[in-house]
């Protein structure tokens, strides 16, 4: 590995961008945190790209099929079988889709503990 504290690259890559990446990105695939703090996503099965000394951290993602919608939703907005999209409770506003809901939940809301989870896993994916 070619770079400096693994801890404070990831620190300081992680981003509302990271996360939201993190949480919609599809089953099978990886997110990874390089040297010069930039992330990306590939499929799983991606195992050498050849700059592995660059790597920090790399992680499976979730799943956005596998996440746990109700911490988003709740008590925010409910999915519409009829019109296919998910509303927001009180003002009636189309929201979007599942991933639309997500953008919005780590832009405008409290999502502290998700940071810190994304974080810990990080820190966990750290490559030696």
């Amino acid at each position: 590995m070619k770079y400096g504290d693994p801890i404070k690259v990831i620190e300081s890559a992680i981003s509302e961008e990271m996360l939201e990446n993190f949480l919609t990105a599809n089953w099978g695939t990886d997110l990874r945190v390089w040297a010069d703090g930039t992330f990306d996503l590939v499929p799983s099965n991606i195992t050498d790209t050849g700059n592995e000394s660059s790597l920090v951290s790399r992680i499976q993602c979730p799943g956005i099929g596998n996440i746990g919608e109700e911490f988003f939703t709740d008590q925010f907005c409910e999915y519409s079988e009829e019109e296919g999209i998910y509303i927001e409770i009180l003002s009636g506003r189309k929201i979007g889709t599942l991933k639309d809901v997500v953008h919005e939940c780590v832009r405008d809301g409290d999502v502290t503990i998700l940071f810190e989870d994304l974080r810990d896993s990080l820190l966990d994916g750290i490559a030696f």
